[in-house]
């Protein structure tokens, strides 16, 4: 038995009560990786009819709707730690749908390309501690899925492997070299694997990040020019986690 199935419960609702200010959450969800950035919260907004947001101390989220269905929006996602923290909570508020946006460092990719990620090597540590276990795959049917919304709306992106690592700075030499050596590799970020391999246990879920910075991003272009494909990709995906949460 895992050390997390031995960990206690509570009152259902008391977790998500304390962070999200409600007992009960909508079942809808979408996670926004990484720092708190006005700019990528407005860009989310414009996915909705309606979108009320509330900056916090810990992650920072908002409600909106669409057509009178409600979804929850949380961002300030930093690292896989944080990602098991939120997701536990989303499961306390009774969440039933999580889509995740993350973003990554890229190869040779255009900055705010899109990668449909198919399996994650978990080098943040945690799905290791826990289950002994390197690689985790995305579900295949949610792959299909938001391949499907990309193919509808003639936008390009890739599939592939993605690699998850304990912080951006952590210098570890080997690590580095795996991922600018091995070319199945596309990508290189903090909470993938940490939300794929719980969310898959406890969500109907998907995940699909942009590349953010690349090697020769300040070389070639300015940096307007990469905030602006940044917030493009930022907001197909958002319209496609609206889509896809909304069905049943």
């Amino acid at each position: 038995m895992s050390t997390y199935k031995k960990l206690p419960r509570i009152s259902e609702g008391t977790y998500s009560e304390s962070i999200f200010d409600r007992k009960k959450l909508p079942e809808r969800v979408i996670l926004l990786s990484g720092t708190y950035i006005p700019r990528r919260i407005k860009t989310l907004k414009t996915c909705f009819d309606e979108f009320k947001f509330y900056r916090k101390n810990w992650v920072s989220y908002g409600y909106g709707k669409i057509n009178g269905e409600e979804f929850l929006v949380v961002t300030n996602i930093y690292g896989g730690a944080m990602m098991l923290e939120t997701l536990q909570i989303l499961r306390d508020g009774r969440a039933r749908k999580v889509f995740f946006i993350g973003s990554a460092g890229g190869k040779e990719q255009e900055i705010g390309t899109i990668i449909i990620p198919e399996r994650v090597l978990d080098y943040a540590g945690i799905v290791q501690l826990i289950k002994n276990k390197r690689e985790i795959s995305q579900e295949k049917k949610r792959v299909k899925e938001i391949e499907r919304e990309l193919r509808r709306i003639n936008h390009p992106y890739e599939k592939g492997v993605v690699i998850s690592v304990p912080a951006v700075l952590h210098d570890e030499k080997e690590l580095i070299k795996k991922f600018e050596s091995d070319s199945s590799i596309r990508a290189v970020e903090l909470e993938l694997s940490t939300f794929i391999y719980f969310s898959k246990k406890w969500f109907k879920s998907y995940a699909a990040i942009y590349i953010s910075d690349n090697q020769e991003k300040h070389l070639l272009e300015e940096e307007r020019v990469i905030t602006r494909k940044r917030l493009r990709a930022i907001r197909i995906l958002g319209r496609i986690a609206t889509r896809l949460l909304l069905e049943e």
